[in-house]
């Protein structure tokens, strides 16, 4: 049995529906059973346990009998004493592995508190007496979903990324990295920076999405204190906005356009290219 945390969020999702695709018996670990999200996930199969890794006394019953568990959760002030409690429970469960969800350029003391954090949670996982991986993907392909209505209205879409090249991941390969590493030996103690097969500026990318849907597709960049304020503006927290403009900063380095074979090396296929990203998505990016 593999235990799903974070089964609601993106790439937790979509780690559960590959391991789902692949035969695997899998248990999601979820707060509101009766969530779309969790219902579309018992619909394809997956088991539901409900807990909260906030409540360490809500966990013993999802985490019996389970081998291996994913471990993410949202980025927030309360994230390492929520992933120590999953880490807790795996450890009480007797779990064999445990492979954590974090993110490029993870370092104790890092100023950008997202990393951070990850090291922090990183460093509990070491200490552990469970087998662990950590994955470190940089940006997603799937990001630019969030820029849908502006493409689809305006033909543009903005941030500020200037015009530093990125090795993003799609998603769905992140995902099969994560089931490969749940379900392989060889991984333990493996730290993997986990990355689509080119580096792209968001410029190139918007090329790319016009290609794909035949319109206008245009990236306008903008300086980060606006960027800033746009994101506070849409109810983030300041502190995230301040990571999110920082973190554009962090990847205009060689680790950001650094391009690995993670993904072939662990699931036997290339990555996914931004080129066919934006054609499995052409409807959301088309007028």
């Amino acid at each position: 049995m593999l235990l799903i945390t974070g089964a609601t969020g993106q790439v937790g999702g979509e780690t559960a529906r590959e391991l789902l695709r692949q035969g695997q018996a899998v248990r999601v670990l979820v707060r509101d059973p009766q969530s779309p999200a969790a219902q579309a996930l018992a619909a394809a199969g997956a088991e539901l346990a409900t807990g909260d890794q906030a409540r360490p006394g809500t966990l013993a019953a999802a985490f019996a009998g389970v081998s291996a568990v994913l471990l993410g959760s949202a980025n927030d002030e309360g994230q390492v004493e929520r992933e120590s409690n999953v880490i807790a429970a795996a450890e009480a469960a007797g779990a064999q592995r445990i492979v954590k969800l974090a993110a490029l350029g993870t370092t104790p003391g890092s100023p950008i508190s997202i990393l951070a954090t990850h090291a922090a949670v990183e460093a509990r996982l070491a200490a552990s007496s469970v087998a662990w991986t950590s994955l470190r993907p940089g940006s997603f392909m799937q990001n630019f979903l969030r820029y849908t209505d502006t493409i689809t209205g305006h033909g543009a879409f903005y941030g500020c990324q200037g015009e530093a090249p990125i090795a993003m991941v799609d998603v769905r390969d992140l995902a099969a990295v994560a089931a490969g590493c749940l379900t392989q030996d060889g991984h333990a103690g493996q730290v993997y920076e986990v990355t689509g097969p080119e580096a792209l500026s968001h410029a190139q990318a918007a090329g790319a999405i016009a290609e794909a849907t035949g319109q206008p597709c245009t990236y306008v960049d903008v300086p980060g204190a606006a960027a800033r304020e746009a994101m506070v503006g849409m109810g983030l927290p300041g502190w995230l906005a301040d990571d999110l403009v920082a973190l554009a900063a962090h990847f205009d380095s060689p680790l950001g356009r650094n391009v690995t074979t993670v993904v072939p090396d662990i699931t036997g296929r290339p990555a996914r290219s931004f080129a066919t990203f934006a054609r499995d998505h052409v409807s959301q990016f088309t007028a």
